[in-house]
């Protein structure tokens, strides 16, 4: 999803603390599957600001093409999160 540009709220688990967080994503997100005031507050803000939503989007774009190479990944990823979220 990040790779598609779309704002994405993570629960973390062990890899991404130790291989994907170093990265610099700005992802809200939650250990445990806990909640608090703290990442509602962010995920509302990425789904209701759109300049927000457009800073994290594209920081988190480029990260992914610095690092990631992720043009790769959305081509390969494109099709198939057609297929789940399109409706046909």
């Amino acid at each position: 999803m990040i790779s598609l540009g779309l704002p994405v709220a993570i629960n973390k688990y062990p890899i991404y603390e130790s291989d994907i967080e170093p990265l610099g994503l700005k992802l809200p997100s939650v250990k445990n599957c806990k909640l608090n005031l703290k990442v509602i507050k962010e995920c509302y803000e990425l789904l209701t600001n759109i300049k927000i939503r457009n800073k994290v989007v594209t920081h988190n774009l480029k990260v992914m093409e610095e690092k990631l190479h992720h043009r790769v990944i959305a081509e390969k990823l494109t099709p198939i999160m057609t297929d789940i979220f399109m409706y046909k």
